[in-house]
Protein backbone atom coordinates (compact mmCIF):
# COMPACT_ATOMS: atom_id res chain seq x y z
CA UNK A 1 0.00 0.00 0.00
CA UNK A 2 1.56 3.13 -0.65
CA UNK A 3 1.12 6.53 1.60
CA UNK A 4 -1.10 8.31 -0.33
CA UNK A 5 -3.41 5.24 0.40
CA UNK A 6 -2.61 4.57 3.82
CA UNK A 7 -3.40 8.24 4.64
CA UNK A 8 -6.57 8.60 2.80
CA UNK A 9 -7.84 5.14 4.85
CA UNK A 10 -6.27 6.76 7.86
CA UNK A 11 -8.85 9.96 7.78
CA UNK A 12 -11.53 8.11 6.20
CA UNK A 13 -11.70 5.58 9.28
CA UNK A 14 -10.76 9.12 12.03
CA UNK A 15 -14.93 10.76 10.12
CA UNK A 16 -16.49 7.11 10.83
CA UNK A 17 -15.06 7.61 14.31
CA UNK A 18 -16.48 10.82 15.36
CA UNK A 19 -19.64 9.81 13.52
CA UNK A 20 -19.90 6.86 15.53
CA UNK A 21 -18.98 8.83 18.99
CA UNK A 22 -21.59 11.08 18.53
CA UNK A 23 -24.24 8.39 18.04
CA UNK A 24 -22.88 6.60 21.12
CA UNK A 25 -23.28 10.26 23.31
CA UNK A 26 -26.83 10.95 21.82
CA UNK A 27 -28.40 7.62 23.30
CA UNK A 28 -30.22 8.20 26.43
CA UNK A 29 -30.28 4.83 28.31
CA UNK A 30 -27.01 3.28 29.59
CA UNK A 31 -28.71 0.23 29.25
CA UNK A 32 -29.99 0.58 25.29
CA UNK A 33 -29.20 -2.63 23.63
CA UNK A 34 -28.11 -0.39 20.65
CA UNK A 35 -25.38 0.89 22.94
CA UNK A 36 -23.49 -2.45 23.49
CA UNK A 37 -23.60 -2.87 18.92
CA UNK A 38 -22.35 0.69 19.25
CA UNK A 39 -19.22 0.24 21.62
CA UNK A 40 -18.37 -2.90 19.86
CA UNK A 41 -18.35 -0.78 16.37
CA UNK A 42 -16.10 1.29 17.94
CA UNK A 43 -13.93 -0.90 19.42
CA UNK A 44 -13.32 -2.56 15.95
CA UNK A 45 -13.09 1.03 14.31
CA UNK A 46 -10.54 1.87 17.37
CA UNK A 47 -8.57 -1.43 16.49
CA UNK A 48 -8.98 -0.57 12.61
CA UNK A 49 -7.37 2.74 12.84
CA UNK A 50 -4.55 1.61 15.12
CA UNK A 51 -3.67 -0.07 12.31
CA UNK A 52 -4.18 2.12 9.61
CA UNK A 53 -1.42 4.49 11.59
CA UNK A 54 0.99 1.19 11.72
CA UNK A 55 0.86 1.37 8.05
CA UNK A 56 1.17 4.67 7.43
CA UNK A 57 4.00 5.12 9.65
CA UNK A 58 5.79 1.70 7.74
CA UNK A 59 4.58 3.12 4.62
CA UNK A 60 6.95 6.58 5.28
CA UNK A 61 9.76 4.59 6.78
CA UNK A 62 10.02 2.63 3.31
CA UNK A 63 9.58 5.99 1.38
CA UNK A 64 12.71 7.10 3.45
CA UNK A 65 14.25 3.61 2.80
CA UNK A 66 13.93 4.24 -0.83
CA UNK A 67 14.47 7.38 -0.86
CA UNK A 68 18.46 6.84 0.51
CA UNK A 69 18.58 4.33 -1.93
CA UNK A 70 18.12 6.61 -4.91
CA UNK A 71 20.50 8.81 -3.19
CA UNK A 72 23.31 6.17 -2.85
CA UNK A 73 22.16 5.05 -6.53
CA UNK A 74 22.95 8.44 -7.86
CA UNK A 75 26.07 8.89 -6.14
CA UNK A 76 27.53 6.18 -7.23
CA UNK A 77 26.18 6.31 -10.59
CA UNK A 78 28.09 9.86 -10.42
CA UNK A 79 31.53 8.13 -9.39
CA UNK A 80 31.28 6.06 -11.78
CA UNK A 81 30.84 8.75 -14.52
CA UNK A 82 34.01 10.70 -13.00
CA UNK A 83 36.28 7.13 -13.17
CA UNK A 84 35.18 6.30 -16.79
CA UNK A 85 36.34 10.15 -17.53
CA UNK A 86 39.74 10.12 -16.21
CA UNK A 87 39.94 6.49 -17.81
CA UNK A 88 39.09 8.33 -21.03
CA UNK A 89 41.22 10.73 -20.66
CA UNK A 90 44.33 8.43 -19.80
CA UNK A 91 43.55 6.56 -22.87
CA UNK A 92 43.74 9.73 -25.32
CA UNK A 93 47.38 10.27 -23.59
CA UNK A 94 48.38 6.95 -25.00
CA UNK A 95 46.32 6.90 -27.98
CA UNK A 96 45.32 9.35 -30.85
CA UNK A 97 41.67 10.37 -30.26
CA UNK A 98 40.96 8.45 -33.23
CA UNK A 99 43.08 5.75 -32.88
CA UNK A 100 41.16 5.39 -29.25
CA UNK A 101 38.14 6.02 -30.69
CA UNK A 102 38.32 2.84 -32.66
CA UNK A 103 39.71 1.13 -29.97
CA UNK A 104 36.32 1.52 -27.11
CA UNK A 105 33.97 1.44 -30.34
CA UNK A 106 35.48 -2.47 -31.91
CA UNK A 107 37.96 -4.04 -29.10
CA UNK A 108 40.88 -3.50 -31.43
CA UNK A 109 42.31 -1.24 -34.06
CA UNK A 110 43.08 -1.93 -37.59
CA UNK A 111 46.65 -1.39 -38.94
CA UNK A 112 46.78 1.08 -41.40
CA UNK A 113 49.06 2.30 -44.25
CA UNK A 114 50.18 5.93 -45.29
CA UNK A 115 51.50 6.72 -48.44
CA UNK A 116 53.32 9.83 -47.09
CA UNK A 117 53.83 11.13 -43.61
CA UNK A 118 56.68 13.09 -41.38
CA UNK A 119 58.99 11.61 -39.00
CA UNK A 120 60.65 13.24 -36.42
CA UNK A 121 63.21 11.97 -34.12
CA UNK A 122 65.48 13.86 -31.61
CA UNK A 123 68.35 12.55 -28.66
CA UNK A 124 70.54 14.83 -26.35
CA UNK A 125 74.19 14.46 -27.20
CA UNK A 126 76.37 12.85 -24.73
CA UNK A 127 73.07 12.47 -22.35
CA UNK A 128 74.55 9.13 -21.53
CA UNK A 129 77.92 9.91 -20.15
CA UNK A 130 76.69 12.88 -18.06
CA UNK A 131 73.11 11.58 -16.81
CA UNK A 132 75.38 8.85 -14.57
CA UNK A 133 76.48 12.07 -12.53
CA UNK A 134 73.06 13.31 -12.12
CA UNK A 135 70.75 12.43 -9.08
CA UNK A 136 67.52 10.29 -10.10
CA UNK A 137 65.19 13.30 -9.27
CA UNK A 138 67.66 15.95 -11.49
CA UNK A 139 67.55 13.58 -14.39
CA UNK A 140 64.02 13.24 -14.64
CA UNK A 141 63.51 16.41 -13.84
CA UNK A 142 65.60 17.88 -16.42
CA UNK A 143 63.92 15.42 -19.45
CA UNK A 144 60.56 16.58 -18.15
CA UNK A 145 61.51 20.21 -18.57
CA UNK A 146 61.79 19.48 -22.64
CA UNK A 147 59.26 17.04 -22.96
CA UNK A 148 56.50 18.81 -21.95
CA UNK A 149 57.52 21.80 -23.37
CA UNK A 150 57.77 19.23 -26.98
CA UNK A 151 54.26 17.88 -25.83
CA UNK A 152 52.64 20.97 -25.70
CA UNK A 153 54.45 22.11 -29.26
CA UNK A 154 53.13 18.95 -31.06
CA UNK A 155 49.88 19.54 -30.14
CA UNK A 156 49.84 23.11 -31.36
CA UNK A 157 50.80 21.58 -34.88
CA UNK A 158 48.36 18.58 -35.35
CA UNK A 159 51.72 16.32 -34.57
CA UNK A 160 51.56 12.84 -32.95
CA UNK A 161 54.46 12.28 -30.40
CA UNK A 162 54.50 8.38 -30.42
CA UNK A 163 57.09 7.68 -27.66
CA UNK A 164 60.27 8.57 -25.76
CA UNK A 165 63.28 6.10 -25.42
CA UNK A 166 65.41 7.52 -23.04
CA UNK A 167 66.31 10.73 -24.14
CA UNK A 168 65.06 10.37 -27.42
CA UNK A 169 61.95 11.62 -28.40
CA UNK A 170 59.81 10.57 -31.66
CA UNK A 171 56.99 12.75 -33.34
CA UNK A 172 55.27 12.01 -36.60
CA UNK A 173 52.64 14.18 -38.60
CA UNK A 174 50.16 13.48 -41.45
CA UNK A 175 48.87 10.88 -38.81
CA UNK A 176 46.02 9.02 -37.96
CA UNK A 177 44.38 12.01 -39.89
CA UNK A 178 46.09 12.36 -42.99
CA UNK A 179 47.10 15.88 -44.58
CA UNK A 180 49.28 17.39 -46.93
CA UNK A 181 50.63 19.81 -44.78
CA UNK A 182 52.75 17.28 -42.83
CA UNK A 183 56.28 18.23 -44.16
CA UNK A 184 55.84 22.07 -43.30
CA UNK A 185 54.39 20.68 -40.05
CA UNK A 186 57.14 18.82 -38.68
CA UNK A 187 59.97 21.57 -39.64
CA UNK A 188 57.59 24.11 -37.82
CA UNK A 189 57.88 21.60 -35.05
CA UNK A 190 62.06 21.11 -35.33
CA UNK A 191 62.21 24.96 -35.19
CA UNK A 192 60.53 25.15 -31.87
CA UNK A 193 61.87 22.50 -30.31
CA UNK A 194 65.65 23.86 -30.67
CA UNK A 195 63.88 27.35 -29.48
CA UNK A 196 63.26 24.99 -26.37
CA UNK A 197 66.02 23.46 -25.72
CA UNK A 198 68.00 27.49 -26.11
CA UNK A 199 65.25 28.70 -23.75
CA UNK A 200 65.97 25.86 -20.91
CA UNK A 201 69.48 26.20 -21.02
CA UNK A 202 69.38 29.92 -20.44
CA UNK A 203 67.23 29.55 -17.52
CA UNK A 204 69.59 26.94 -15.89
CA UNK A 205 72.81 28.67 -16.52
CA UNK A 206 71.61 31.97 -15.49
CA UNK A 207 69.14 30.93 -12.48
CA UNK A 208 71.34 27.56 -11.13
CA UNK A 209 73.96 27.79 -12.78
CA UNK A 210 73.29 24.14 -14.26
CA UNK A 211 74.08 23.26 -18.04
CA UNK A 212 71.29 20.99 -20.24
CA UNK A 213 71.96 18.98 -23.23
CA UNK A 214 72.66 20.04 -26.93
CA UNK A 215 69.73 18.30 -29.17
CA UNK A 216 69.78 16.72 -32.20
CA UNK A 217 66.70 16.48 -34.57
CA UNK A 218 66.40 14.53 -37.71
CA UNK A 219 63.58 14.01 -40.00
CA UNK A 220 62.42 12.18 -43.01
CA UNK A 221 59.39 12.30 -44.95
CA UNK A 222 57.86 8.34 -46.13
CA UNK A 223 55.62 5.45 -46.09
CA UNK A 224 54.79 4.00 -43.29
CA UNK A 225 52.04 1.35 -41.00
CA UNK A 226 50.44 2.20 -38.18
CA UNK A 227 48.98 0.20 -35.48
CA UNK A 228 48.34 -0.75 -31.99
CA UNK A 229 50.32 -3.42 -30.19
CA UNK A 230 49.70 -4.77 -26.35
CA UNK A 231 47.33 -6.14 -24.41
CA UNK A 232 48.18 -5.05 -20.93
CA UNK A 233 49.96 -1.68 -21.88
CA UNK A 234 48.40 -0.51 -25.33
CA UNK A 235 51.29 1.32 -26.93
CA UNK A 236 50.37 3.28 -31.03
CA UNK A 237 53.38 2.79 -32.91
CA UNK A 238 54.44 3.08 -36.62
CA UNK A 239 56.76 0.82 -38.76
CA UNK A 240 58.31 1.18 -42.12
CA UNK A 241 61.68 1.95 -43.74
CA UNK A 242 60.97 5.84 -43.21
CA UNK A 243 61.26 5.14 -39.81
CA UNK A 244 64.56 4.40 -39.92
CA UNK A 245 65.88 6.93 -42.55
CA UNK A 246 64.35 9.28 -39.72
CA UNK A 247 66.74 7.63 -37.38
CA UNK A 248 69.57 7.92 -39.94
CA UNK A 249 69.66 11.51 -40.24
CA UNK A 250 68.85 12.26 -36.31
CA UNK A 251 72.41 9.75 -35.24
CA UNK A 252 74.07 11.51 -38.38
CA UNK A 253 73.10 15.07 -36.95
CA UNK A 254 75.30 17.61 -35.05
CA UNK A 255 74.42 19.11 -31.95
CA UNK A 256 71.68 21.84 -32.25
CA UNK A 257 70.72 21.27 -35.77
CA UNK A 258 67.78 20.15 -37.53
CA UNK A 259 69.00 17.24 -40.57
CA UNK A 260 66.62 16.78 -43.15
CA UNK A 261 66.01 14.13 -46.00
CA UNK A 262 65.86 15.13 -49.71
CA UNK A 263 62.18 14.03 -49.97
CA UNK A 264 60.97 16.53 -46.45
CA UNK A 265 63.17 19.09 -48.40
CA UNK A 266 61.38 18.82 -51.79
CA UNK A 267 57.95 19.38 -50.21
CA UNK A 268 58.98 21.98 -47.71
CA UNK A 269 61.70 23.56 -49.64
CA UNK A 270 59.12 26.87 -50.46
CA UNK A 271 58.53 27.76 -47.12
CA UNK A 272 62.17 26.93 -45.55
CA UNK A 273 65.68 28.08 -45.57
CA UNK A 274 67.87 24.57 -45.90
CA UNK A 275 71.73 24.35 -46.57
CA UNK A 276 72.71 21.42 -48.29
CA UNK A 277 75.10 18.84 -46.36
CA UNK A 278 76.16 16.47 -48.79
CA UNK A 279 75.38 12.45 -48.75
CA UNK A 280 74.60 10.04 -46.27
CA UNK A 281 74.43 6.25 -46.41
CA UNK A 282 71.06 4.65 -45.24
CA UNK A 283 70.64 1.19 -44.47
CA UNK A 284 68.97 -0.49 -47.57
CA UNK A 285 68.80 2.92 -49.56
CA UNK A 286 72.47 3.66 -50.33
CA UNK A 287 73.38 7.48 -50.57
CA UNK A 288 70.68 9.63 -49.58
CA UNK A 289 71.13 13.95 -49.84
CA UNK A 290 71.06 15.96 -46.42
CA UNK A 291 69.79 19.25 -45.68
CA UNK A 292 70.34 21.16 -42.65
CA UNK A 293 66.81 23.21 -41.78
CA UNK A 294 67.95 26.85 -40.89
CA UNK A 295 64.51 28.47 -40.56
CA UNK A 296 61.60 29.88 -41.91
CA UNK A 297 62.59 31.97 -44.50
CA UNK A 298 63.20 35.35 -43.66
CA UNK A 299 60.43 37.18 -46.25
CA UNK A 300 57.68 34.43 -44.40
CA UNK A 301 58.48 34.90 -40.82
CA UNK A 302 58.00 37.83 -37.69
CA UNK A 303 60.59 36.79 -34.86
CA UNK A 304 62.18 34.45 -36.83
CA UNK A 305 60.26 31.41 -35.74
CA UNK A 306 56.70 32.64 -36.32
CA UNK A 307 54.91 32.29 -39.65
CA UNK A 308 53.65 35.65 -41.31
CA UNK A 309 50.43 36.50 -42.69
CA UNK A 310 52.62 35.42 -46.60
CA UNK A 311 53.11 32.04 -44.54
CA UNK A 312 49.99 30.86 -43.66
CA UNK A 313 48.61 32.34 -47.37
CA UNK A 314 50.95 29.77 -48.98
CA UNK A 315 50.27 27.20 -46.34
CA UNK A 316 46.51 27.20 -47.23
CA UNK A 317 47.03 27.19 -50.92
CA UNK A 318 49.27 24.48 -50.56
CA UNK A 319 46.68 22.69 -47.91
CA UNK A 320 44.00 22.61 -50.99
CA UNK A 321 46.21 22.34 -53.68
Amino acid sequence: MSIDESASLFYQEEELLSKTKAIVELSEHKDNPLLKDLQEITNGYNSLLRQSKKLVKMSDSSQKKLNETIRKLEETTKLLKEEQARAEELLLNILPLKIAEELKSNGFVSPVYYESVSILFTDFKNFTSTARYLKPQQLVKKLDLAYQEFDEVCMSHSVEKLKTIGDAYMCVAGLPNRNKTHPIDICLVAIKFQKVVVSIKDILSREFNEDFWDIRIGIHSGSVISGVIGKSKFSFDIWGDAVNVAARLESGCIENRINVSHTTYESAKDFFDFEYRGKFEAKNRGSMDMYFLNGIKPELAEREIRPNQTFLKMYEEFKNY
